[in-house]
């Protein structure tokens, strides 16, 4: 038995040191992988069925572990590699086992010298991947050492981990050639998310999914085929797989805030909003105004702006045209670029007056009592 208890120390010795050889030929790589090099591949029904069906799923590839002991305790971290061969000695026998798998991985440990911080404590954690045969990141985990005396002659310590265990933030979904791919939540307090897609040869495609998203909403995935475009979307809530209908639309006329839009007419305030006032001060929005005249115009018009909830009406003090395009061959064509408009003589205010030919016009009115509502400081008292 004793003869047995040696040659297992000679080979976790001997496995120990090769796993330092390995991990440090990874450390020059580890900052350079790519993330579809890491993140494990997991079929579209599996990630449809859940967080659990991609914790069964990942667990039956695990090959190996990855284990890292860190702390300001330490002047530099321990990495440990456990083979597969480790594993199954320590009682990974069946693929797929967590319990076979995390008492295997229990046995690992750490033999080093520590020091307390200048605070007064022991600060040692362990980090631990579990990864497949191609070095994806199955399952990562980390922890802190509960440090203690080991009651031993000559003060020694002894700490134990206890990991948390979590698949990682990312997986991979196998696709045929896509032309892009998106998350949708289920609610409405999710914005939806573009999904990374990852070309590497004309077979293998992958779409990174967040783990975060399972079990809500739907993936949509936008392939090519030889019938041309399809659509289909992957619920992740039930299991669900849904094809996309063909549509034919057309962008309609565009509205804006910022511009009014008026064609052969003078009645610039009918697109006016009521502007508010609050703390003595008024706030709207005046847009610009684009005239757009098939035919000379020589008509006045009155232009307002109301204010919320009072009777107040107030007018512009200015109104500039600028030219985009006239009509210079009749009379009247040939206006300078920009110009002000000067108000009809003994009207109220807010009367105007045009004297334009066909063309195309941008108007901006000056309203000296209005600031634009994004600049009112306490919107919510508007």
């Amino acid at each position: 038995m004793q003869r047995k208890t040696e040659k297992m120390k000679k080979q976790s010795l001997f496995g120990a040191f090769m796993a330092i050889l390995i991990v440090i030929g990874s450390m020059f790589t580890m900052n350079i992988r790519a993330d579809y090099l890491t993140d494990p591949i997991v079929p579209i029904d599996v990630v449809q069925n859940g967080r659990q069906a991609v914790a069964s799923y990942l667990g039956k590839y695990v090959h190996h572990a990855q284990v890292k002991f860190v702390g300001r305790s330490l002047a530099r971290s321990e990495f440990h590699y456990v083979s597969l061969e480790e594993l199954r000695q320590y009682g990974y026998i069946h693929d797929g086992s967590f319990t076979e798998l995390f008492e295997a991985t229990a046995h690992v440990q750490f033999n080093g010298r520590i020091l307390p911080t200048p605070q007064g404590y022991y600060d040692l954690r362990v980090e631990i991947e579990y990864q497949s045969k191609d070095n994806r990141v199955l399952f990562v985990g980390n922890g802190y050492a509960y440090v203690r005396d080991s009651g031993e002659e000559g003060g020694g310590l002894i700490a134990t981990f206890d990991p948390w265990v979590w698949i990682p933030d990312n997986i991979l979904v196998e696709s045929t050639w896509t032309t892009g791919a998106k998350w949708v939540s289920g609610g409405w307090n999710r914005e939806p998310q573009e999904l990374p897609v990852y070309y590497l040869n004309n077979t293998d495609i992958l779409i990174q999914v967040s783990t975060s998203f399972l079990e809500d909403g739907m993936i949509l995935i936008s392939n090519l085929d030889e019938n041309g475009q399809k659509l289909t979307g992957y619920r992740l809530d039930n299991g669900l797989i849904l094809t996309g209908k063909r549509l034919i639309a057309e962008l309609g006329k565009s509205n804006s805030s910022a511009v009014q839009l008026v064609k052969d007419s003078v009645d610039f305030s009918k697109n006016l909003l009521q502007a508010y006032e609050t703390e003595g001060q008024v706030y709207g929005r005046v847009p610009l105004t684009e005239l757009v005249l098939t035919n000379p115009n020589k008509e006045a018009f009155y232009v307002s702006i109301g204010v919320w909830n009072s009777n107040k009406t107030l007018h512009p003090s200015r109104i500039v045209v600028e030219v985009i395009s006239q009509d210079t061959n009749v009379p009247g064509g040939g206006l300078p670029q920009e110009f002000d408009l000067t108000p009809i003589p003994g009207e109220q205010d807010g009367w105007w007056g045009l004297n334009l030919p066909a063309g195309i016009y941008h108007l901006r009115m000056y309203f000296p009592e209005i600031k634009d509502y994004l600049l009112n400081p306490s919107p919510a008292k508007g």
